[in-house]
């Protein structure tokens, strides 16, 4: 499919969705958790291991 990969570093997505610095990390995954069932009250489960995938192909969808 000659696709070309993009180097995303983190804080530059959790910028775009304005995520408080300074979190600890437990209370940082939960953030984005809620801020990703935000986005999409469809999705039927949203977990901390899922947050992180849907808010960076959000953000990749939005400005790449």
């Amino acid at each position: 499919h000659e696709l070309i990969p993009t180097l995303i570093l983190p804080l530059t997505w959790m910028k775009h969705f304005d995520c408080p610095k300074g979190l600890k990390v437990q209370i940082r995954k939960k953030w984005l958790k809620d801020k990703a069932k935000e986005f999409y009250p469809e999705l039927k489960k949203v977990t901390l291991a899922t947050a992180d995938a849907i808010l960076i192909t959000k953000y990749v969808k939005e400005n790449v």
